[in-house]
């Protein structure tokens, strides 16, 4: 396929003016295409989890406070523990019986 591949299908994007800018993808904000279609996280992913979004279900922890770069009052306190009383994901683990993947397309 990459030897095949158009010489003209590569990473763009087009402003309202009809101009094209040629720029490799990114998910981390920078560059003038990013800049016209901004990078939305969904939640999963600004909680820590990977990129690749292939964790299922997660592995638990404790409710740490000091791992937010927030205040919160000790309403705010009481409301996440009543809505997370197992925990919170733990995405520097792997899923709940994740394993590598085995065969084709191993790494992302």
């Amino acid at each position: 396929m990459a030897r095949n591949q158009p010489a003209d299908a590569v990473d763009a994007c087009w402003d309202a003016d009809g101009n094209k800018t040629v720029e490799p993808a990114s998910f981390s904000g920078q560059g003038k295409c990013n800049s016209l279609y901004p990078v939305h996280g969904e939640p999963r992913l600004v909680a820590g989890a990977p990129l690749t979004n292939d964790v299922l279900k997660c592995q638990l922890k404790a409710i740490r406070y000091s791992d937010y770069k927030v205040e919160f009052t000790d309403a705010q306190k009481a409301r996440m523990a009543a809505a997370f009383p197992a925990g919170v994901c733990d995405f520097t683990k792997p899923g709940v019986e994740q394993v590598g993947m085995k065969g084709t397309y191993q790494r992302y």
